[in-house]
């Protein structure tokens, strides 16, 4: 019976190894596949009829999944609707062909006394309750403009300072477009002293 001995010896063998603790024991078994593949005995040293088994290297760096980034939808803004009421005309008020009983404005007259005088006679003759500054802009001018003449940025001014008061002369209502105005107590007795004393120094 022959005897024979087998001497290996592994030159500047490295292994690196890149993965997470999961992967742990799948390394470990592709590993031992590994090294048990290059120290398994080959038969053709011993029987030199045997042909020499060939191992086939396997890749064992664990496999990674990059996680695909969500995609963030971009919010729409939403339209909101408006609740204002379109005011649809903006013709000057029916007039009276006499203005006497309700006084003639003078030039002396600031232009909230004159838009409220406006809003007093619209809502006495005319029985309009409430307009907007464009409208008793061009109600004034048309009738009275030897008073002379009054802006719309104006009464929008005067009028809101009026507004403002302990004691309101007007109202605005701004769920209509453009916002109209209207008299309050307040400003009704106070435009009719201001008629009064006009027609007391006529």
């Amino acid at each position: 019976m022959s005897k024979f001995k087998i001497k290996m010896k592994i030159t500047g063998f490295e292994l690196e190894i890149e993965g997470s603790r999961d992967d742990v024991p799948g390394i470990q078994q592709a590993i031992g596949r590994q090294l048990g593949g290059l120290l398994q005995p080959n038969s053709g040293l011993v029987d030199s009829s045997a042909e020499p088994e060939i191992h086939e290297l396997k890749d064992i760096t664990p496999e990674t999944t990059i996680p695909e980034k969500k995609r963030r939808k971009r919010a729409t803004p939403s339209i909101s609707r408006s609740s204002t009421t379109v005011v649809e005309s903006e013709t000057p008020v029916n007039w009276p062909r006499d203005i006497t009983p309700f006084g003639v404005p003078s030039q002396d007259w600031v232009t909230s006394d004159k838009a409220l005088w406006v809003l007093y006679v619209a809502k006495e003759h005319g029985e309009e309750n409430e307009l907007t500054a464009k409208r008793i802009c061009d109600t004034f001018n048309s009738h009275c403009r030897q008073a002379g003449v009054i802006k719309v940025g104006n009464i929008n001014r005067d009028l809101g300072r009026l507004k403002m008061k302990s004691k309101p002369f007007v109202g605005e209502d701004t769920t209509k477009n453009p916002p109209v105005w209207y008299l309050t107590q307040s400003g009704n007795s106070y435009i009719q002293d201001k008629i009064s004393k006009a027609q007391a120094a006529e």
